[in-house]
């Protein structure tokens, strides 16, 4: 990563990584290049492991059309920090076909699988099993193109509390227009 960040990328590049347990941190910011993919290199998202114990396994700043095809996000111990952290003004980045796995909620870690903060939109979650934390996803602060974050075909189960919670500047009709009448009888 460290190479994107400084030199960036002439074309679309993809990474196919091999089968592993990598326990890392990684922090995406803003590069030059067109499109960034980070993949398995056999095709089984349960082959490519990357986890940390504590604090975010993937923290997007400022990320622009970074995508993530069959990998595993796995957080281990009892979480500082969200799993995964989407922020300032990351756009067009997506996770397909990942396993999002936060950890296990306790009383005194109370942190989501996916957290999108401030300005965090244009963001794609589709086919992905997200498990665990206190709240599958999290939406907090404002959402920049909150109307083009698609959310499709995942599986989100063994949070504590909430399946998604919408915090501040966050508008559920604006957020998903195809969810207001599924979760019309909701008070969010």
């Amino acid at each position: 990563l460290s190479t994107l960040h400084t030199i960036g990328a002439c074309s679309e590049v993809t990474f196919n990584v091999r089968p592993g347990t990598y326990n890392e941190q990684l922090n995406i910011t803003y590069f030059n290049g067109t499109s960034t993919t980070f993949t398995a290199e056999n095709g089984d998202s349960s082959s490519v492991i990357i986890t940390q114990p504590q604090f975010h396994i993937l923290k997007f700043t400022n990320a622009y059309n970074v995508k993530f095809k069959k990998l595993s996000f796995i957080q281990t111990g009892i979480a500082i920090e969200d799993a995964i952290i989407i922020s300032n003004f990351s756009v067009y980045d997506s996770f397909q076909n990942c396993v999002i796995n936060a950890a296990p909620y306790t009383f005194t870690s109370n942190k989501s699988a996916i957290q999108f903060i401030d300005h965090a939109g244009a963001i794609g979650i589709i086919n992905s099993k997200i498990i665990g934390g206190s709240t599958g996803i999290n939406f907090e602060g404002y959402g920049g193109n909150r109307d083009q974050i698609v959310i499709e075909n995942n599986d989100i189960i063994n949070f504590a509390h909430d399946l998604l919670l919408i915090q501040k500047q966050f508008d559920l009709p604006l957020l998903f227009p195809k969810l207001q009448a599924i979760f019309q009888q909701y008070v969010f």
